[in-house]
This record gives C-alpha cells, sequence and structure tokens, in this order.
C-alpha cells in the first residue's frame, strides 16, 4: 500500500497476531472483511453471524426457505442435475469428451470457431 493512497480498510492486528505477523507501524496491512477472506479460509478462522446473515437478508424469499431446510435437515439436497453431474465427471476422458459432443448436438450449442490470430 502506498503511503499516499486512503486507507480504506482499518487494520487489522487480532488477525496478523493469530498468523503470527506483528502489529507494528512497519507491518500496516488493509485487512477488512473482503480483503481477508483468502487469510480466514487459510487459517480456519469462522464465520461470524452478522457476516453471514447480511448475505441471508439479500436472498429471494425462496432461496431463505431453502436455506432455512438446509439447515434444519444439516444437509444441501442435491438436484436431478447435481447428481447426474457428478456421474458424467466421473466418466473417462473420452467418454466425457463423447457426452459433450452429444449434448452440443442436443441443444446447439456447439462451440464457436476459435478467433483468427
Amino acid at each position: 500500500m502506498l503511503r499516499r493512497e486512503p486507507l480504506s480498510c482499518p487494520l487489522d492486528t487480532e488477525s496478523r497476531n493469530k498468523l503470527g505477523g506483528t502489529d507494528d507501524i512497519d507491518n500496516p496491512q488493509a485487512e477488512c472483511k473482503r480483503c481477508n477472506e483468502p487469510v480466514r479460509e487459510e487459517a480456519g478462522l469462522p464465520e461470524t453471524l452478522d457476516e453471514v446473515y447480511a448475505e441471508v437478508k439479500g436472498l429471494k424469499r425462496a432461496e431463505k426457505t431453502t436455506i432455512l431446510q438446509w439447515l434444519r435437515d444439516g444437509r444441501r439436497s442435491r438436484s436431478k442435475l447435481d447428481r447426474l453431474y457428478d456421474r458424467a465427471r466421473r466418466l473417462t476422458p473420452s467418454e466425457k469428451a463423447r457426452l459433450v459432443e452429444r449434448l452440443e448436438q442436443a441443444t446447439g450449442a456447439g462451440r464457436s470457431p476459435a478467433p483468427e490470430a
């Protein structure tokens, strides 16, 4: 971070210290929730209710109902399409390529030719 740039994120010394960093003036790091996400995942730091619920509030009612059911069940339901994709991923590379060709023919979604250089 250049010294002339305004600090748009608060300094998070608690996260840095947990990861072995220092909180001295020579180690400033912008670590807002957005900036710190990769660090959180690598360190195994838990999500917070406020962060998760902030995203939940933006969901449509049907989506809220779905995630509520998943939480109550303790698992995410998988659609027929999800299960079929899992099966297709286990095909051999040549069989997977043939399946792609068949799907392209069935949907009319063939690949467009590569642009000329």
